[in-house]
């Protein structure tokens, strides 16, 4: 969210840090879509709609919080009820959940090394300090490479 909506995002500030909230919130859980899922929350809704939308149960209830589909006081209830199992340290099912494989990033990596960019410019473009910084979240090495 800091690097789409802020480019860089140097200065974190309440105020920014929300607005990168808000973006990763509509990203991956568009109020059009979610909204009639999110009313008569209980845990074993929050359960479900985790599955679904492969976002944590406090995620989910913020987003009905934001989207005004429970109360202030369902939303402390909510926690409440999630502290007492212990799930706000560790929820369940977060081991069976797949692990997210993006290849959006590898793609537009190796379209950038086509063109001849150099690693640390293409970390430049994605608003790195520099290219150390940047493969470890970018692959940003070309060719064979040592796995151990």
């Amino acid at each position: 969210g800091h690097l789409v909506i802020h480019g860089d995002p140097v200065h974190l500030s309440s105020e920014v840090e929300q607005e990168a909230m808000d973006y990763a919130a509509e990203f991956l859980m568009p109020a059009h879509v979610i909204r009639p899922d999110l009313r008569n929350l209980s845990l074993g809704k929050l359960s479900d709609l985790k599955r679904y939308w492969m976002v944590s149960m406090a995620a989910l209830v913020e987003r009905a919080h934001s989207l005004r589909t429970i109360t202030d006081a369902r939303r402390i209830s909510l926690y409440k009820a999630l502290s007492a199992r212990g799930w706000r340290k560790r929820e369940p099912l977060s081991e069976q959940l797949p692990p997210e494989q993006s290849s959006i990033p590898a793609l537009i990596v190796q379209e950038l090394y086509k063109l001849r960019y150099t690693a640390e410019e293409i970390a430049d473009f994605g608003g790195f300090a520099d290219a150390e910084r940047a493969a470890r979240v970018l692959p940003l090495q070309r060719g064979l490479r040592v796995i151990r």
